[in-house]
């Protein structure tokens, strides 16, 4: 997937593939508004990543690791999408082939 164009605001942000299978390389959080932030938690709360949109084509790409570098196991995440006071949630699942 190739994004160009940062979004205006949160109402199409979406996360893809959806299931993301680790032998696809990455997922992609896109439409999203320039400097929007993703936080990924696993099922117990626990903070996992975060991404940031930075380069203005209103995407991040996740490679289904954890902010230690660490492939996380396989399995439902939740993310939370934040972008100035709008937010967005949802969940994924990452399967491990």
């Amino acid at each position: 997937v190739v994004l160009e164009l940062a979004a205006l605001d949160l109402s199409h942000a979406a996360f893809f593939p959806n299931p993301f299978r680790s032998s696809s390389g990455q997922a992609t959080f896109g439409f999203l508004p320039p400097r929007a932030e993703v936080r990924i938690f696993d099922l117990q709360g626990r903070l996992q990543q975060v991404l940031a949109e930075e380069d203005g084509d209103g995407g991040v790409y996740w490679d289904g690791r954890g902010a230690d570098g660490e492939r996380l196991p396989s399995g439902v995440y939740l993310f939370r999408i934040q972008s100035g006071n709008a937010e967005k949630l949802g969940k994924l699942a990452l399967v491990r082939d």
